[in-house]
């Protein structure tokens, strides 16, 4: 059986869904590869894994921009009573916030990996 060829809409699909999930496996398959065809594509072309390096820095700047929009603007959540929707209520996550701010800060918030520095 051959191996799938890394075709230019193969290539853009793969690394469109890893910027905007950050998952190989579900990249690949949705690109029609398997996750080691696409690692065998990214050792053996430097090109494809400058793209897939930037791709990841991608998925990781939206995972913090959904980090800060949960923390900070909240999200709604529904609240029910007797089994009816009621209204929605709108909830913050301190815990990310806490994150975030040792991340960006961790002398004076304490590091994100513990509280020494050490993980």
């Amino acid at each position: 059986m051959s191996r799938p060829v890394l075709t230019r809409l193969r290539r853009e699909r793969f690394l469109t869904l890893l910027a905007e999930r950050g998952n190989v496996s579900y990249a690949a398959r949705q690109a029609g590869l398997s996750r080691s065809r696409a690692y065998e594509l990214r050792r053996d072309d430097m090109d494809f894994a400058c793209a897939w390096d930037e791709a990841l820095l991608e998925s990781g700047d939206l995972l913090e921009s959904e980090a800060v929009r949960r923390a900070v603007e909240g999200v709604e959540e529904p609240y029910y009573y007797q089994g009816e929707q009621r209204g929605t209520s709108r909830k913050y996550s301190d815990q990310l916030l806490m994150f975030l701010l040792k991340a960006r800060n961790p002398e004076r918030y304490g590091s994100a990996a513990g509280e020494d520095g050490e993980t």
